[in-house]
């Protein structure tokens, strides 16, 4: 299930999938308030946890996990400030995570990846410079230790 608060995101979504024979459905929703009724496979972020408020982000990332089937991963990335790089985020509702906070929301689970990157994203049409936190975490499966 893949949700995107643009319903152009949510299209592109779909013709991407659709174009690499990917069996997947995708919703018009917002990351701050959607429930994902049913047990996934993967919950990926990439881009938009940053919209999440931080007073509600524990919360969302236990939702996240608890949505997750056992085995399932969760791979997610985070805009973090540094002070040698200008931000240039316009958004106005966006909060960068403070460095490791990402990691720290899944302290529960297998971490097969955990790094910070920094690179020219050119997301906006103009590139600039970022750094984002990234973790890819497993759910365990029942008896696993």
């Amino acid at each position: 299930m893949g949700v995107d608060i643009s319903s152009v995101g949510v299209r592109k979504s779909e013709e991407r999938a659709s174009r690499l024979g990917v069996k997947a459905r995708f919703q018009v929703g917002d990351l701050r308030t959607c429930r994902l009724r049913h047990r996934v496979d993967v919950v990926l972020c990439s881009g938009a946890l940053n919209n999440i408020p931080r007073r509600i982000r524990a919360a969302r990332s236990e939702h996240f996990k608890a949505s997750t089937a056992p085995g399932g991963i969760n791979a997610m990335n985070a805009d973090v400030p540094k002070p040698y790089i200008p931000p240039y985020s316009k958004n106005p509702y966006a909060t960068p995570f403070r460095s490791g906070e990402l990691l720290g929301y899944y302290g529960d689970r297998e971490i097969l990846d955990s790094r910070q990157v920094e690179f020219m994203s050119t997301a906006s049409g103009v590139p600039y410079r970022k750094a984002m936190d990234m973790v890819v975490a497993r759910k365990p499966r029942p008896g696993a230790h």
